[in-house]
């Protein structure tokens, strides 16, 4: 029986064969903050291109120079929690709890960044629809 969840019980993204490494998560990105392995070392996940060019692969590059697979993947962030995405199905660091979270990159795609946010309520509003007033018997 399969699992919905692409990850085994130790946290590690399952492929279809033994030779073949599975797609990555769409919540994980070039040059993201990442915790590794199962000492959660920190790191930036790195995309690589095959030196045949038939195609990309991820490595991650810790912070003491280690280059190391990203079999056990964390998106680093604020708070404890280790928690799955419902968007993409990646496993993030965060400071909330429950069902039903997003990780940062799928949080900004759906409801926006704060950027966009602050940029909106910084905008003036204006009015909508004739702002003169005819009334009549005038000309």
């Amino acid at each position: 029986m399969r699992s919905r969840f692409p990850y085994n019980t130790h946290g590690t993204f399952r492929g279809s064969s033994a030779s073949e490494r599975p797609a990555m998560p769409s919540c994980f990105g070039h040059y993201d903050r990442v915790l590794v392995g199962a000492d959660r070392a920190p790191g930036r996940l790195l995309k690589c291109q095959k030196k045949d060019g038939s195609g990309e692969y991820f490595k991650v590059k810790t912070d003491g120079g280690e280059w190391r697979w990203p079999d056990v993947l964390l998106l680093a962030g604020p708070g404890a929690n280790v928690a799955t995405c419902e968007a993409g199905g990646g496993r993030f660091l965060t400071d909330q709890i429950g069902d039903g979270l997003l990780c940062p990159r799928h949080n900004r795609e759906i409801f926006g960044a704060p950027e966009d946010h602050a940029a909106d309520a910084a905008d003036p509003v204006r009015p909508r629809g004739n702002t003169h007033r005819w009334k009549r018997g005038r000309r």
